[in-house]
């Protein structure tokens, strides 16, 4: 897969951790790869409330937080009424998860993972992954989810719970 080339330095993120430390380190490998504006918030919470005025352009968000962890801030984000792009780019860090928590992210609509610790180069990799392609969104019970490809190719791997009236909306930017 050839992945396209963005202008980090053009970049907002918001970089989600409940560890001082850990925002540091991460704030330190995006400047080190050229993002232009980095905003953080301890918590699921906060960055729902940055949100509302900041125009991120990705999230990065670790996994385990309180009170609302990673998977809890993509479902919120994910909902119809979100505002102002229920559809921003997230990615989820974590040092360790189990394979059923990556398996609730990737429903929730989460975009990729990095595996902590993160290397600069697989950070700046990962954010130009998750742009050269997009997923593709239906509206499901007020959310939107991700749609995912079966083993058949073309079809999805689940039906929508919309009794057939589901909307594909794709990621544009």
């Amino acid at each position: 897969m050839t992945l396209i080339q963005i202008n980090l330095d053009e970049m907002n993120v918001l970089l989600v951790d409940d560890s001082r430390t850990e925002r540091l380190l991460l704030k330190s490998i995006l400047e080190d790869i050229g993002v232009g504006s980095i905003r953080q918030a301890e918590d699921g919470e906060e960055a729902l409330k940055i949100l509302r005025t900041f125009p991120a352009d990705v999230v990065l968000s670790d996994l385990r937080m309180a009170p609302m962890d990673g998977i809890q801030l993509t479902r919120q984000l994910r909902r119809a009424s979100a505002r102002p792009n229920p559809f921003l780019p997230i990615l989820l860090l974590t040092a360790d998860a189990t394979q059923e928590r990556l398996s609730e992210a990737l429903e929730a609509g989460v975009n990729g993972f990095l595996s902590k610790p993160i290397k600069p180069e697989t950070m700046r990799r990962q954010i130009q992954s998750i742009f050269s392609r997009p997923l593709v969104f239906v509206r499901e019970d007020g959310s939107f989810v991700p749609m995912r490809a079966s083993p058949q190719a073309g079809a999805p791997a689940s039906k929508p719970k919309t009794n057939g009236q589901a909307k594909a909306a794709i990621q544009s930017e």
